[in-house]
């Protein structure tokens, strides 16, 4: 056996305990962020373990008046859900037009631990897992010969401490966001046609998924648009000629997302009356005093409101804890602004240099990357043109883009600054100080805060 084959085996293996202990060490973490942070100190907790609550009881939940109350949200905020009764909580019911299956799935949960929240918590914890493996998976897809991109994709996903805080808690962008990471996953192997796990990515597998996220959260199903654009590449990228394959190819695709999809909007016209297919325009209706855009800007102005928006939204991406009422220190995010700029640069500095080099494949697989995190930005700005809710984990869609992103320019640097050596500096990197940095939150910080 020659050396070259000795010290790939040797690699391949030091990857795979590596990305175990990244795993070992979420689930540890997320053990930790779902007991310490407080019952109820996350965004729309409440109104998500109701849904569950109530399919476990045996009805469906539907969306009517009374399911949302500021005033009393409020109230409970301000007392930090100490003294909240269970027939104050109960009443909280303002998701109920979400797609079922993330709560479908935790009924068994709720049923075995008698609706308790922290396993409820851990339920959700569970889906990081899937989204943790599939960084990994999009990395080494990308750069197969050098393993530590995936790895530090894989931890920034991992320990990011306000995703963490969000998968810990009784949230279904769980599975959204577990959802997204499959998606992009299997459309990266697909369009540089390598199997997964030993099968070749088909359409019916891409439909799949897809369909999946539209029974999801609405927040996926851009990925519908995305993967379809993905059978129709990777059709062109192996020579576009049987125009009959790719039609073949495009209805095995809709056939399988459509007929997912098509359950849960029949039942919701069925229930609100067409055309509210998603149940969102009756929701919008009941939550009508939430707080308007267009009242920002009457009160801000343009340039007030825009600096609102990106300053607010930055934090919240990073870091601010519950429902939005335990912001860092104004010196961490900037010392978080200063290494994500530098990343974000050794990134682009990485990718000028390497994309005159890449295949046709790698190319569009890139683009796919690309692509979800204009999708992502654009579906938060969208959400943000009526309603003011910029918050920056609704676009946590796009992390695995980012992490592959900020994995490129920790390697860039580790390369400039050590000649090469040293591979496994540029997962440290990225693991060890927001690692160091999710510990200090959960153990010092979000407990006392919240």
């Amino acid at each position: 056996m020659s050396a070259i084959v000795i010290n790939e085996r040797q690699d391949a293996m030091q990857a795979r305990l590596t990305l175990a202990a990244i795993i070992l060490t979420y689930i540890t973490l997320a053990i930790l962020y779902a007991v310490r942070t407080p019952a109820w100190q996350a965004p729309d907790e409440p109104a998500h373990y109701n849904y569950v609550a109530t399919l476990a009881r045996g009805e469906w939940p539907v969306m009517r008046a009374g399911d949302w109350d500021s005033a009393a949200l409020e109230s409970y905020k301000a007392v930090r859900w100490v003294g909240v009764t269970d027939e104050q909580i109960a009443a909280i019911r303002y998701e109920n037009h979400q797609p079922p299956l993330y709560y479908l799935l935790a009924v068994p949960v709720y049923a075995l631990s008698d609706g308790d929240l922290t396993a409820l918590r851990l339920y959700s914890a569970l889906w990081g897992v899937v989204i943790v493996l599939c960084a990994y998976g999009v990395g080494a897809l990308l750069f197969p010969a050098r393993r530590e991109i995936g790895l530090a994709s894989a931890a920034f996903v991992a320990f990011q401490p306000m995703h963490l805080h969000i998968l810990a808690s009784v949230n279904n962008d769980a599975l959204g966001w577990a959802v997204v990471a499959v998606g992009l996953w299997l459309g990266v192997a697909h369009l540089k046609r390598v199997p997964v796990l030993g099968q070749p990515v088909t359409p019916v597998m891409l439909g799949l998924i897809a369909g999946i996220g539209l029974i999801t959260k609405a927040t996926t199903y851009f990925m519908a648009g995305l993967l379809g654009g993905v059978v129709v590449v990777g059709w062109w990228l192996d020579g576009g000629r049987d125009t009959r394959a790719l039609i073949a190819a495009c209805a095995r695709y809709l056939l399988v997302a459509l007929a997912l999809g098509a359950l849960w909007w029949g039942r919701n016209i069925i229930v609100y009356g067409w055309p509210d297919f998603l149940g969102l325009a009756v929701h919008d209706v009941i939550v009508a005093d939430q707080p308007r855009t267009s009242e920002r800007i009457d009160a801000l102005g343009w340039g007030g409101y825009l600096t609102e928006l990106g300053r607010t939204t930055f934090n919240s991406f990073w870091g601010q804890f519950g429902w939005m009422g335990l912001p860092l220190q104004a010196s961490w995010y900037a010392v978080i602004a200063v290494c994500v700029t530098l990343l974000l640069g050794g990134g682009l500095l990485a990718g000028w240099g390497a994309w005159g080099q890449s295949s046709r494949r790698q190319r569009w697989a890139w683009a796919l990357l690309a692509l979800t995190i204009v999708a992502a930005i654009g579906a938060y700005l969208y959400y943000n043109s009526e309603f003011q809710q910029y918050q920056g984990r609704y676009m946590f869609t796009l992390l695995i883009p980012l992490g592959v992103w900020l994995a490129c320019g920790a390697d860039f640097w580790r390369r400039r600054f050590t000649a090469g050596r040293w591979p496994v500096l540029t997962t440290a990197l990225i693991a060890l100080p927001l690692l160091t940095f999710a510990l200090y939150l959960i153990w010092r910080v979000i407990p006392g805060g919240l």
